[in-house]
């Protein structure tokens, strides 16, 4: 039996990927959201490209996280854990990569 219908498949399943990226101010920006031991809780990853803001990319995980609350409880609120410094959503950065932090509260 030939192994081609596995690739295709393969290919189909790739495209159709939660991960692809969402366009936001023009960028395509890659997010993915992991959720907690407690499935309100999650912390979104957006990768930083050149060119985007941080706005962009506070958009993008704004986006997983209303996705990702409204499938689970059926409402888009979220709390973000707040820099006490800035009065902005905390973040974490490594290897060009931004983490949020969130709880679902709908």
């Amino acid at each position: 039996m030939p192994k081609r219908p596995f690739l295709a498949l393969a290919l189909v399943a790739a495209a159709c990927s939660p991960y692809d990226p969402v366009t936001f101010d023009g960028y395509a920006v890659d997010a993915r959201l992991k959720a907690g031991a407690d499935k309100r809780d999650m912390a979104i990853t957006v990768r930083r490209e050149e060119g985007t803001s941080f706005a962009t990319l506070k958009e993008a995980a704004r986006y997983e996280a209303t996705r990702h609350c409204i499938d689970r409880y059926g409402a888009s609120d979220t709390d973000w854990e707040i820099d006490v410094q800035t009065g902005d959503w905390a973040f974490t950065e490594a290897e060009g990569r931004l983490t949020f932090r969130g709880r679902c509260t709908g």
